[in-house]
């Protein structure tokens, strides 16, 4: 069962990290930007230039497809 959990969490985080990337990169080059730095690289920034919510919006505009992971099949139990 935890297998099976944890198979859908990276699924889940793969696919949002995926839509997330090419949120950034759509928005980057819609407004003609050269680079995107995520606010932990930077020394100093204007928070007036934060993005997150056009990329928000980015993402709410995309698709976000999941597959069904296969369920357990239960350990064969030994023949007595």
């Amino acid at each position: 069962m935890q297998e099976r959990l944890n198979a859908e969490q990276k699924q889940v985080v793969t696919a949002l990290t995926d839509v997330y990337e090419k949120a950034i990169e759509n928005y980057r080059i819609q407004g003609k930007f050269d680079v995107i730095l995520h606010s932990d690289e930077a020394l100093s920034y204007d928070p007036a230039s934060d993005i997150i919510t056009q990329v928000l919006k980015e993402m709410d505009s995309m698709p976000i497809e999941f597959t069904p992971t296969k369920p357990e099949t239960p350990a064969e139990k030994p023949a007595d």
